[in-house]
């Protein structure tokens, strides 16, 4: 169940790209796919195996990179991995995190672009647009949060 959630995150991202201007002054830009990953961490089992899955299948659909965020995912799991140990499981921890990794998946894009595009993007890029990245996710983090508690709920009632 929680890999069809950020399989949905995954059509969810390239479907809203359709409907929001990807451009530096826009006020929500989508990472749904980020955004599931970091809300169903905890639930998932071959966690190393999904970011890399989930990650090439990405950049399958969205990117010219074929493997790029199939690492940049696996880094981020590794990152929560290490977090997770001193956080708990409340929706104030996962908001922390969903920050974190956003800086960090931005910052690695940034790094990225710089070395293999020879493009120069600086910090004022990075810090330019973060927070609109930051609006829709947590948005888009809690009613995740809701869905999931709704499900365990309902597991809980029909077992």
């Amino acid at each position: 169940m929680v890999v069809s959630l950020i399989m949905i995150s995954l059509f969810l991202d390239g479907y809203l790209s359709f409907f929001v201007p990807m451009y530096y002054n826009s006020l929500f830009m989508p990472l749904c796919t980020i955004t599931s990953l970091v809300v169903c961490f905890p639930l998932t089992k071959k966690k190393y195996l999904i970011a890399f899955m989930i990650g090439s299948l990405y950049d399958l659909l969205y990117t010219n990179m074929l493997v790029l965020h199939g690492i940049i995912f696996i880094i981020i799991y590794y990152l929560l991995n290490k977090i997770n140990i001193f956080t708990k499981k409340k929706i104030l921890d996962n908001i922390i995190k969903l920050i974190l990794v956003i800086t960090l998946y931005r910052f690695i894009l940034i790094v990225f672009s710089n070395i293999l595009y020879f493009k120069k993007f600086n910090i004022y890029t990075l810090l330019n647009n973060i927070y609109s990245y930051y609006i829709f996710n947590i948005i888009y983090a809690f009613i995740m949060m809701i869905i999931l508690k709704n499900m365990s709920q309902k597991d809980k009632y029909n077992k």
